[in-house]
């Protein structure tokens, strides 16, 4: 029986070391010299919302188009077979076989949105809207256009910035954060007593899984297991980055 309960006990030592490994090893990772890891902060926010597709829009077989008040088409997004998704914007024609981000044109003629994955098996997008009176929505094209959409087009959803930054770090996804310049605290306050590691002298950029969000804080789970609060923003600017698995 004694040799049962020392065998359970190493075993158990030897998954807690297992494990400080693996989350050393990918610490090592997010602050190694690989250009593919390095630690770049999102870019800010400086609107009111976001607008993204609906649940019901399947970008697959559904046009996603998008007018000015004149009736002429700013935007279009489809699928070819061929060419996998093709964006039209101001009549600029990207095909995802292309290369969107490749393109040599006039950047002031690119879609250029908050956020836009343009591949058909990841993609993504996110127009950051700027004004919300009235019927319609004011949402960013690019750093030269702005264009109003109708708060009844179905294609799109409202979200909140809150809820998109949740989902954007929500598992099984995570965050990344300079611990020296944005410390883990013990409670959503700057003045927090600071969580401590050892190892983060050797380690500057950490990661977590989201907990709890609250106004530029959101409270974590590191990957070494402390639990603390940390800022995501400051003003319009962010103070993290997002990590997709």
């Amino acid at each position: 029986m004694k040799a049962i309960q020392i065998i359970i006990s190493l075993l158990a030592i030897n998954g807690q070391l297992l494990a400080q490994t693996d989350w050393k090893n990918y610490l090592e990772g997010l602050n190694g010299k690989d250009t593919y890891y390095q630690f770049v902060v999102e870019k800010g926010i400086s609107g009111k919302c976001f607008l993204m597709l609906g649940e019901e829009v399947n970008y697959y077989q559904d046009i996603i188009s998008l007018e000015d008040k004149a009736g002429k088409e700013i935007l279009r997004i489809e699928f070819d077979d061929s060419l996998g998704l093709v964006t039209t914007f101001k009549g600029i024609v990207h095909s995802e076989k292309d290369g969107y981000n490749n393109a040599v044109v006039d950047s002031s003629n690119l879609f250029n949105p908050w956020l836009y994955y343009f591949q058909s098996d990841y993609f993504g997008l996110a127009l950051e809207c700027i004004d919300t009176t009235g019927p319609f929505y004011t949402v960013i094209l690019n750093e030269n256009t702005t264009l109003e959409i109708s708060k009844l087009n179905k294609q799109f959803k409202k979200v909140s910035i809150e809820s998109y930054i949740s989902m954007r770090i929500s598992y099984p996804n995570g965050v990344n954060f300079n611990r020296q310049e944005n410390p883990l605290r013990k409670d959503a306050q700057a003045e927090a007593d600071i969580i401590g590691h050892s190892e983060q002298t050797m380690f500057t950029i950490w990661n977590g899984q989201l907990q709890e969000i609250k106004g530029d804080w959101i409270k974590i789970k590191t990957i070494s297991g402390e639990v603390g609060w940390i800022k995501w923003k400051q003003g319009d600017s962010l103070l993290i980055q997002f990590e997709n698995v």
